[in-house]
Protein backbone atom coordinates (compact mmCIF):
# COMPACT_ATOMS: atom_id res chain seq x y z
CA UNK A 1 0.00 0.00 0.00
CA UNK A 2 1.03 3.82 0.06
CA UNK A 3 3.10 4.95 2.48
CA UNK A 4 1.27 7.62 5.14
CA UNK A 5 3.00 11.50 5.26
CA UNK A 6 3.15 12.20 8.78
CA UNK A 7 0.88 15.17 10.11
CA UNK A 8 1.92 18.75 8.62
CA UNK A 9 4.32 17.06 6.24
CA UNK A 10 3.99 17.11 2.06
CA UNK A 11 2.50 20.66 2.27
CA UNK A 12 2.74 23.48 -0.08
CA UNK A 13 4.55 26.95 0.07
CA UNK A 14 1.57 29.36 1.66
CA UNK A 15 1.05 32.56 -0.60
CA UNK A 16 -1.34 35.35 0.11
CA UNK A 17 -1.66 37.92 -2.85
CA UNK A 18 -2.38 41.13 -1.06
CA UNK A 19 -2.19 42.87 -4.59
CA UNK A 20 0.25 45.36 -2.76
CA UNK A 21 1.39 48.43 -3.56
CA UNK A 22 -1.34 49.67 -5.92
CA UNK A 23 -0.59 51.56 -8.83
CA UNK A 24 -2.01 54.73 -7.77
CA UNK A 25 -2.80 54.83 -4.41
CA UNK A 26 -5.99 56.60 -4.98
CA UNK A 27 -6.53 55.46 -8.57
CA UNK A 28 -6.55 52.31 -10.48
CA UNK A 29 -4.89 51.18 -13.65
CA UNK A 30 -6.31 48.88 -16.11
CA UNK A 31 -4.28 45.45 -16.53
CA UNK A 32 -4.94 42.30 -19.14
CA UNK A 33 -1.96 40.64 -16.29
CA UNK A 34 -0.52 41.00 -13.01
CA UNK A 35 1.90 38.60 -11.20
CA UNK A 36 2.42 38.97 -7.39
CA UNK A 37 4.97 35.72 -6.43
CA UNK A 38 4.26 32.98 -8.13
CA UNK A 39 0.44 33.33 -8.51
CA UNK A 40 -0.52 35.20 -12.14
CA UNK A 41 -4.03 36.76 -13.48
CA UNK A 42 -4.94 37.01 -16.61
CA UNK A 43 -8.16 38.74 -18.20
CA UNK A 44 -9.22 42.52 -18.21
CA UNK A 45 -9.28 43.78 -14.69
CA UNK A 46 -8.16 46.85 -12.80
CA UNK A 47 -5.37 46.72 -10.07
CA UNK A 48 -6.16 49.81 -7.52
CA UNK A 49 -5.84 51.34 -4.55
CA UNK A 50 -8.37 51.43 -1.38
CA UNK A 51 -8.49 54.87 -0.67
CA UNK A 52 -11.01 55.27 -3.96
CA UNK A 53 -13.94 57.42 -2.88
CA UNK A 54 -17.08 55.05 -3.71
CA UNK A 55 -14.72 51.98 -3.96
CA UNK A 56 -14.20 48.78 -1.54
CA UNK A 57 -11.94 49.86 1.25
CA UNK A 58 -10.39 47.50 3.69
CA UNK A 59 -7.05 47.71 5.98
CA UNK A 60 -4.84 46.65 3.16
CA UNK A 61 -3.12 49.23 0.17
CA UNK A 62 -4.29 47.25 -2.97
CA UNK A 63 -6.48 45.38 -4.55
CA UNK A 64 -8.69 43.82 -7.93
CA UNK A 65 -11.57 44.94 -9.43
CA UNK A 66 -13.66 43.00 -11.48
CA UNK A 67 -16.17 45.22 -13.71
CA UNK A 68 -15.78 44.11 -17.20
CA UNK A 69 -17.65 41.26 -18.26
CA UNK A 70 -13.93 39.22 -18.94
CA UNK A 71 -13.17 35.94 -17.33
CA UNK A 72 -10.65 36.15 -14.72
CA UNK A 73 -7.84 33.37 -15.32
CA UNK A 74 -5.69 32.18 -12.22
CA UNK A 75 -2.62 30.55 -12.40
CA UNK A 76 0.98 29.51 -11.00
CA UNK A 77 3.67 31.54 -13.05
CA UNK A 78 6.16 28.02 -13.03
CA UNK A 79 2.59 25.87 -14.17
CA UNK A 80 2.55 24.11 -10.87
CA UNK A 81 -0.21 22.63 -9.59
CA UNK A 82 -1.98 24.85 -6.51
CA UNK A 83 -5.12 24.80 -3.68
CA UNK A 84 -7.07 27.96 -3.34
CA UNK A 85 -7.53 28.33 0.60
CA UNK A 86 -9.22 31.58 1.08
CA UNK A 87 -10.36 35.03 -0.85
CA UNK A 88 -11.06 38.52 0.47
CA UNK A 89 -14.02 39.76 -2.07
CA UNK A 90 -16.27 42.61 -1.52
CA UNK A 91 -19.15 44.62 -4.13
CA UNK A 92 -16.67 46.74 -6.46
CA UNK A 93 -18.43 50.25 -5.88
CA UNK A 94 -20.97 51.70 -3.66
CA UNK A 95 -23.11 51.37 -7.05
CA UNK A 96 -23.84 47.62 -5.62
CA UNK A 97 -24.87 48.99 -2.39
CA UNK A 98 -27.56 46.79 -1.31
CA UNK A 99 -26.79 44.58 -3.79
CA UNK A 100 -24.97 41.56 -2.88
CA UNK A 101 -22.64 39.98 -5.28
CA UNK A 102 -22.56 36.06 -6.02
CA UNK A 103 -18.46 35.20 -7.26
CA UNK A 104 -18.32 31.55 -8.94
CA UNK A 105 -14.45 30.15 -9.18
CA UNK A 106 -14.26 26.95 -11.19
CA UNK A 107 -11.25 25.07 -10.78
CA UNK A 108 -9.81 22.79 -13.63
CA UNK A 109 -7.16 20.14 -12.61
CA UNK A 110 -4.01 19.22 -14.61
CA UNK A 111 -6.25 16.78 -17.00
CA UNK A 112 -8.54 19.74 -18.25
CA UNK A 113 -11.86 17.95 -15.77
CA UNK A 114 -13.49 21.10 -14.00
CA UNK A 115 -14.42 21.12 -10.26
CA UNK A 116 -17.77 21.42 -9.14
CA UNK A 117 -18.28 25.59 -8.70
CA UNK A 118 -17.10 27.37 -6.02
CA UNK A 119 -20.12 30.70 -5.34
CA UNK A 120 -19.86 32.92 -2.84
CA UNK A 121 -22.18 35.91 -2.13
CA UNK A 122 -21.23 39.12 -0.22
CA UNK A 123 -23.52 40.31 1.97
CA UNK A 124 -24.15 44.06 -0.32
CA UNK A 125 -22.69 46.16 2.60
CA UNK A 126 -19.95 48.58 1.18
CA UNK A 127 -19.64 52.21 2.54
CA UNK A 128 -16.25 53.09 0.74
CA UNK A 129 -13.22 55.04 2.37
CA UNK A 130 -13.60 56.02 6.28
CA UNK A 131 -16.41 53.24 7.24
CA UNK A 132 -16.21 49.27 7.95
CA UNK A 133 -14.16 46.71 6.02
CA UNK A 134 -16.12 46.79 2.90
CA UNK A 135 -13.98 42.95 2.29
CA UNK A 136 -15.63 39.36 3.80
CA UNK A 137 -12.75 36.43 4.13
CA UNK A 138 -14.29 33.25 2.55
CA UNK A 139 -12.78 29.92 2.87
CA UNK A 140 -12.80 26.95 0.37
CA UNK A 141 -14.34 24.25 0.92
CA UNK A 142 -11.93 20.91 0.60
CA UNK A 143 -13.12 20.04 -3.12
CA UNK A 144 -10.66 22.92 -3.64
CA UNK A 145 -8.44 23.63 -0.60
CA UNK A 146 -7.42 19.78 -0.43
CA UNK A 147 -5.10 18.27 -2.61
CA UNK A 148 -6.57 14.73 -1.39
CA UNK A 149 -9.69 15.25 -2.89
CA UNK A 150 -8.22 15.90 -6.64
CA UNK A 151 -4.93 16.56 -6.48
CA UNK A 152 -4.28 20.23 -7.70
CA UNK A 153 -5.44 23.20 -10.00
CA UNK A 154 -4.00 23.95 -12.93
CA UNK A 155 -5.80 26.93 -13.44
CA UNK A 156 -9.30 28.61 -11.97
CA UNK A 157 -11.38 30.83 -14.16
CA UNK A 158 -13.53 33.46 -12.24
CA UNK A 159 -16.52 34.63 -14.42
CA UNK A 160 -18.06 37.06 -12.35
CA UNK A 161 -18.22 41.18 -12.77
CA UNK A 162 -18.86 43.82 -10.26
CA UNK A 163 -16.53 42.55 -7.25
CA UNK A 164 -13.34 43.22 -5.62
CA UNK A 165 -10.40 40.75 -4.52
CA UNK A 166 -7.89 41.18 -1.59
CA UNK A 167 -5.96 38.28 0.35
CA UNK A 168 -6.45 35.41 -2.08
CA UNK A 169 -4.31 33.03 -0.34
CA UNK A 170 -2.80 30.14 -2.39
CA UNK A 171 -0.77 26.52 -1.45
CA UNK A 172 1.22 25.04 -3.54
CA UNK A 173 0.92 21.33 -3.95
CA UNK A 174 4.42 19.44 -3.49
Amino acid sequence: GQQRKPQGQGQGQLQTVTFDPPPIPSGAAMRTNYQEGNVLFTGSFSHGGTQNEGRASNSSTGILEMYSTSTLRIEMVDSSLFTLKSVDLAEYSTVFADQPKTVTFIGYTEDGSGLPMQSFTTDGLIDSIGGIDDFETFNFPAHYSETAAFGGLKYVLVNTNGFAMDNLTVQSVP
